[in-house]
């Protein structure tokens, strides 16, 4: 499975975060495809992904 967001245009610690956590690895930990892709996203439009990543999780509570 490839990673379907570019990284291009992407703030650094986003791109590292996408490094560290690809979609692969976040699908395996548990999460819901349809939360990887809410993820994607948000930090596409600039959203800093730990910030999104709480968000969604709030939301899941």
């Amino acid at each position: 499975m490839t990673d379907t967001v570019i990284e291009t245009g992407l703030s650094a610690e986003n791109a590292a975060h996408r490094r560290a956590m690809p979609t692969t690895r976040l699908l395996d930990g548990g999460m819901l495809h349809a939360d990887v892709i809410l993820l994607e996203q948000a930090i596409v439009a600039g959203d800093r992904w730990d910030v999104a990543a709480e968000r969604l999780g709030e939301h899941r509570l």
